[in-house]
């Protein structure tokens, strides 16, 4: 039996939600099990064009960050002193003109979001920025592939959207003169350059007991005149922010991601986030002015409209999703 589970939960309360494990660029369909608002296990969800019937351990288990008591759950905002907690609504009205006062914008835009809120992002940052400077978020990597008998695959690279952004970033003409979307090593040599002059760092990575920045890193961003970090925990980064934003995790957002194989899978929202911390999806649509409830179809489908890369996307998306490469060798 599974001792993790054991004597947590009676298995007739718990709701099941599809979803997508973001542990690493594999991106295994998956079972979410939870009840009020509280992950009790993951479970492999059958697809054969990903991972079969399977999911390692640290997929498996990979949810306890969801629940862990350090997150962030908070807007703040620091001026000289320390960081007062500030309600979204000042959050919306107060951020856009922060940025667009300190000079150009560099974004790095995390691989652990999802297509929707990267390209929301993207034009929030182009809409207070013209010439904003986009880049792929830190690549979260352990190193090589570890692969098992019947093609079962781990990824060392530990993220689950890196193509999925690299390609709304494309969107938006983030190419370098060589072809390639802008890494986040890019986006510290603009810091460095002091090219840029405000940067907001989206991040939302699942390791609480170390930091994904170090100090050395962190203190690039120093002389910055708005830093806006958005993060699950806090790190080196986000104790210098002037913005301190809440993030989500996996299981908390809905949205599309695309895993290594091009393969673009979508997923709903299993649980609600705790309370006070609004998901990227739904900031994002507020800034960009959008009524009502955030609606990730309705970006997707505008995403669709807008690129050949993402076009398939503009329908009904199957639970086993569908293979990117197959709609660009059509449209080729």
């Amino acid at each position: 039996g599974d001792k993790d589970f054991l004597y947590q939960q009676r298995v007739w309360f718990l709701k099941k939600t599809e979803n997508v494990c973001g542990g690493c660029a594999a991106g295994c369909s998956i079972v979410t099990e939870h009840n009020q608002d509280t992950v009790y296990r993951l479970k492999p969800r059958e697809n054969l064009h990903v991972n079969k019937w399977w999911m390692c351990d640290e997929g498996r288990y990979g949810w306890h960050h969801l629940h862990n008591e350090t997150r962030i759950v908070e807007a703040s905002h620091r001026d000289n002193e320390d960081p007062q907690a500030i309600e979204w609504a000042d959050v919306l009205r107060r951020l856009p003109t922060d940025l667009t006062d300190a000079g150009r914008l560099g974004v790095a835009v995390s691989p652990m979001l999802t297509v929707e809120e990267a390209w929301m992002l993207c034009s929030v940052a182009r809409t207070i920025d013209p010439d904003a400077y986009l880049a792929v978020g830190h690549v979260p990597s352990t190193g090589a592939d570890e692969s098992f008998p019947g093609g079962f695959t781990i990824r060392g690279e530990k993220a689950p959207n890196r193509i999925g952004v690299e390609m709304v970033l494309s969107m938006f003409g983030a190419v370098s003169e060589g072809g390639t979307v802008p890494a986040w090593n890019d986006l510290l040599e603009q810091v460095r350059a002091k090219t840029i002059q405000s940067a907001w760092v989206t991040a939302g990575y699942p390791t609480p007991e170390r930091s994904w920045c170090d100090e050395a890193t962190a203190a690039t961003f120093e002389e910055l005149s708005c830093l806006v970090v958005q993060d699950l925990f806090e790190s080196p980064l986000s104790n210098r922010a002037t913005w301190c934003l809440p993030a989500v995790g996996f299981a908390e957002r809905s949205g599309t991601w695309v895993n290594c194989g091009h393969r673009a899978q979508t997923f709903e929202q299993a649980i609600r986030p705790p309370a006070g911390v609004w998901p990227e999806g739904r900031f994002f649509w507020n800034l960009l002015g959008r009524e009502g409830l955030y609606d990730p179809e309705s970006i997707r489908k505008q995403i669709a409209e807008s690129s050949a890369s993402f076009a398939v996307l503009s329908g009904e998306v199957p639970s086993i999703g569908l293979d990117l490469r197959l709609q660009q060798v059509a449209v080729t």
